[in-house]
């Protein structure tokens, strides 16, 4: 995450780290399952750009000008929690306001500091994994939750939002168990999933076509990271762990050639 040519990134320990010519850790997240969110997001009322990071039941956040953190913002502030998720709570700003996914919920926090618990309600079946804008929607990733025999079927529902509207506008889904992240780029949307091996879909504005498949002679689990998907010079770069069948894991940075919209 960048903020006025500094970086930012979001350790799995809960660790928030800062690049500004040399790193350092501002902050560690002391509540319960840190790690899972980075968004970024303007204050009106504080004339202040905060760095906001997400917990399994919490948000909290960092003032970087004046070097202030709090990871309980959300319960001290508001005196509310996020829906709990003990993996994922991606953070996406779209205009003046932050989504947060959160299990089948999208809370959201408009620049005004205007807090919204549930802004949006999925099914009950699905947990939001990653977010993207695509046009004027928001897209949102999902992947099926196990029902009682650990049975998770082969499609990962993929909800076009508008950001007002009570439901949401549509739905097309992803024919794989595991949506790992959403990226878009110059309106292009892609989706990458894993179910044995890696796969990158593009969306074409009715489905999900296969636009690549990832090397994986052996068949083995191929898993991408929804934070660390970026655009850089004239490709998409992501990381990748690969799990061998003799448990090696190995990870990875790899490049994607983008596609143009005419």
């Amino acid at each position: 995450l960048e903020h006025n040519g500094d970086l930012f990134f979001l350790g799995d320990a809960g660790k928030l780290y800062r690049r500004s010519g040399i790193w350092a850790v501002e902050g560690t997240d002391g509540e319960s399952n840190p790690g899972l969110g980075l968004g970024k997001l303007y204050d009106t009322g504080d004339t202040a750009t905060y760095i906001y990071f997400a917990s399994g039941a919490n948000v909290g956040r960092y003032e970087p000008s004046g070097d202030v953190y709090d990871d309980d913002w959300l319960t001290a502030v508001k005196g509310d929690s996020i829906d709990s998720d003990t993996k994922y709570h991606p953070m996406k700003l779209w205009g003046d306001t932050l989504y947060i996914g959160a299990g089948r919920y999208i809370a959201s926090m408009t620049e005004g500091a205007t807090w919204t618990k549930r802004a949006l309600t999925l099914p009950a079946s699905v947990r939001v994994k990653s977010l993207a804008v695509i046009g004027n929607l928001l897209a949102i990733g999902t992947t099926e939750v196990p029902n009682s025999y650990n049975w998770i079927p082969r499609e990962s529902p993929v909800f076009f939002w508008d950001g007002v509207s009570a439901s949401f506008n549509n739905m097309i889904t992803v024919n794989e168990s595991y949506l790992d992240a959403l990226y878009s780029d110059e309106n292009v949307l892609y989706a990458f999933a894993h179910t044995r091996g890696g796969v990158i879909y593009v969306y074409t504005g009715a489905r999900f076509e296969i636009l690549r498949h990832m090397p994986n002679p052996g068949q083995d689990l191929q898993v991408f990271y929804a934070g660390g998907i970026d655009r850089h010079r004239d490709g998409i770069m992501f990381a990748m762990t690969h799990n061998d069948t003799d448990g090696e894991i190995k990870s990875g940075i790899w490049s994607l050639g983008r596609k143009r919209t005419a």
